[in-house]
């Protein structure tokens, strides 16, 4: 009996000793493009295919809004995948945290440095944004993201996404 109650004690011992490192985990959440919304209703109508997003205007440029869940208090990483097939016109992403103030009728925007596509391309780039980004307990994630027009019938766009979070 008495052993038996020394390996559960043992036993529990261990569990709570693990349970900092289970909690510390990185916490990576994918997105498909076609998560992302016209940033305002003068952006051209966006086509969907494949759970991306594409920009099918041939003289306008389509900026999305990308919304990423947070259940944690800080970003460790994250990446855009995107098709850029403009010869002269990047991508361009930032990821933004924002969050309304409590006075002052106004919000607090925090968005990471700008990262863009090099090139044009039929196979996707990876924009990978880092940890230079301020947020807050009460603000929100999303990407900011700019599509540039068709080129040569060729539409660029938006295939996923991520944002890697330390729980």
């Amino acid at each position: 009996m008495k052993q038996k109650s020394l390996m559960l004690a043992i036993l529990f011992v261990l569990l709570c000793a693990a349970m900092p490192s289970l909690t510390s985990a990185n916490d990576a959440k994918n997105y498909p493009g076609s998560m992302c919304v016209p940033w305002n209703e003068s952006q051209p109508a966006p086509a969907l295919s494949y759970s991306g997003i594409w920009n099918p205007s041939s003289t306008s440029s389509l900026r999305v809004d990308c919304p990423c869940i947070k259940d944690s208090s800080s970003i460790d990483s994250g990446w855009v995948r995107a098709v850029d097939q403009h010869y002269s016109q990047d991508i361009t992403a930032r990821l933004c945290s924002v969050y309304r103030n409590s006075t002052g009728c106004s919000w607090t925007v925090n968005c990471s440095s700008e990262r863009r596509t090099t090139g044009s391309s039929c196979n996707p780039q990876q924009l990978s944004i880092g940890t230079d980004l301020a947020g807050g307990t009460y603000a929100h994630y999303y990407y900011s993201i700019t599509i540039p027009p068709v080129y040569s019938n060729n539409r660029s766009g938006i295939c996923t996404y991520q944002v890697n979070e330390y729980d």
